[in-house]
């Protein structure tokens, strides 16, 4: 695989700097009973892969971690006087 760092490194472009996690989403497999062409994981009713017991619980463990389970309850507000 060609190694593209020192190509970035050479560019004006502003760096890209992580914000704070406002969504996790976390898909445990890849059945689904519908077989949508825009699905993103590409999930339908003869996928068979599952996600690993290590893998959920390295899940459940960075989300115990997290602060705040439930952050933006004012998007419900003002969703709701739509």
């Amino acid at each position: 695989m060609l190694d593209t760092r020192p190509l970035l490194l050479q560019t004006d472009f502003p760096a890209i700097n992580r914000s704070v996690l406002e969504t996790l989403q976390v898909n445990l497999g890849y059945k689904c009973n519908l077989s949508c062409t825009h699905c993103h994981v590409n999930a339908g009713p003869t996928r068979t892969e599952q996600m690993d017991r290590k893998t959920v619980d390295l899940v459940l463990e960075f989300y115990s971690q997290t602060s705040d389970k439930n952050p933006r309850p004012d998007w419900r507000r003002s969703r709701d006087k739509r």
